[in-house]
């Protein structure tokens, strides 16, 4: 129940992260989402024993940097602290572990996208349903 919650609570405010990334974030920024999406990528595809630990890394980067991007520091903060959990912290076995990190990376490019198009509320809805698909309970 703690951990649901804690999804749920980074869930918003990584959406109100991303929404106000997204009217702010610069060529610089954007250009280090692309390369770690890409890393992100690479590891997924080449599935190995370090697969998780690896992506968990670039993972974090990669939120940082859109939570960087928005300008709120207190964001930045709150979920570095207390709400930063591994991406496989629910996995009991591996089952659909490689399922779940090749949805991340689909999201990770989604994200980027908006971030692109300077939408807020794209990048808000799907950071959101990005952050909340990484809960998953079946694993």
């Amino acid at each position: 129940e703690d951990i649901e919650e804690v999804f749920e609570i980074r869930a918003m405010l990584e959406a109100y992260s991303a929404a106000r990334a997204a009217i702010r974030i610069d060529a610089k920024s954007l250009a280090q989402l692309e390369e770690l999406a890409g890393l992100i990528e690479q590891i997924v595809e080449h599935n190995n024993p370090e697969t998780n630990s690896e992506f968990n890394t670039l993972n974090r980067q990669f939120h940082q940097i859109v939570r960087v991007a928005s300008g709120c520091r207190r964001i930045e903060k709150i979920l570095r602290s207390s709400l930063d959990l591994p991406f496989n912290l629910l996995a009991s076995d591996g089952s659909k572990m490689e399922e779940k990190l090749r949805e991340a990376c689909w999201y990770h490019r989604e994200i980027i996208a908006a971030l692109q198009s300077g939408r807020a509320e794209w990048a808000s809805s799907v950071m959101s349903a990005h952050v909340l698909s990484t809960f998953a309970p079946e694993l």
